[in-house]
């Protein structure tokens, strides 16, 4: 059986991963299992073999997750700054919009005057 390389990937920066070779590697690797048919007296083997799986894929997960933190950490730092310029704007805008609705409000008032006298 063909034995997958995960430790190589185990923490490593994942932009050094050659995403080509790993995906080769893992296909070779993943088409052992393609119809393999798993009987009561595989059991072991088979539970073996999803352990096997879960920890390539955590290995993967784990470093996708890094890289993520590792990205937004900029963002995630600027955020609340930006939220508290765009929540000044919407303070202004709330109260332009209290005077537009009220002008408004008042406009509609006279009119209806208007009619109910004519």
């Amino acid at each position: 059986m063909y034995e997958l390389q995960v430790a190589n990937y185990e923490n490593t920066d994942i932009d050094l991963w050659d995403f080509n070779a790993f995906k080769s590697e893992l296909q070779r690797f993943l088409s052992e299992y393609e119809g393999v048919a798993y009987t009561e007296d595989m059991v072991k083997i088979a539970k073996k073999d999803k352990s096997t799986l879960n920890s390539v894929k955590k290995v993967i997960e784990d470093a996708r997750k890094a890289y993520k933190s590792r990205c937004m950490a900029p963002y995630e730092a600027i955020e609340p700054k930006i939220k508290e310029l765009t929540g000044m704007i919407e303070n202004s805008k709330s109260q332009i919009d209290n005077v537009v609705k009220e002008y408004e409000r008042i406009q509609k008032e006279e009119k209806e005057k208007k009619i109910r006298k004519y």
